[in-house]
């Protein structure tokens, strides 16, 4: 997973280092028009863009693979505030929309209010649900929650092993 630190620290280094080669941008600018593009910036450009995208594919992932609502709407926030700026970026540099040299900055005020969601009104960095879990399901004893309908809404390994609940939960859920 080190290797995935490489491209990110050259394109770093690369852009401090411009002025020498300008090979990043031929001619920087705060006005969008005047920017001038070297031969790297598309290279390291769309490398970066694949990465991010694939973080946000793996993130929803693990969040509708879960079991828990709170986890997929984690996972939706989290995306979502990752998404924001590189779509106005991603414009920005297309040229899609003319936007100035501050809206990717600006953008991540989006990402700021996403993540703060994600981690404060869902409890992103609680460890109990995960740990509860992790202790129910190795515990010998069948341990069920029924909803007050009557319906059973959780339920730890011992009850699936017993009582098979989790491939019927599956067959009629579909």
């Amino acid at each position: 997973y080190y290797w995935l630190l490489l491209p990110p620290l050259l394109t770093s280094l690369i852009v401090v280092t411009n002025p020498l080669h300008h090979l990043y941008y031929g001619q920087f600018s705060i006005y969008v028009k005047d920017i001038v593009f070297g031969p790297l910036f598309f290279i390291s450009g769309a490398l970066l863009y694949t990465f991010s995208f694939i973080a946000i594919f793996i993130t929803l992932r693990c969040g509708f693979r879960s079991r828990h609502r709170s986890y997929l709407i984690q996972s939706i926030l989290l995306s979502l505030g990752a998404l924001i700026p590189i779509s106005v970026n991603l414009m920005a540099t297309l040229q899609i929309v003319a936007l100035g040299i501050e809206a990717t900055p600006l953008a991540f005020l989006g990402t700021i209010t996403t993540h703060g969601l994600a981690i404060y009104a869902f409890n992103f960095f609680s460890i109990k649900p995960v740990a509860l879990e992790n202790i129910l399901d190795n515990i010998n004893d069948c341990y069920v929650i029924i909803s007050e309908e009557g319906f059973i809404t959780a339920a730890n390994r011992s009850f699936n092993e017993i009582f098979r609940w989790e491939e019927v939960r599956i067959k009629y859920r579909n």
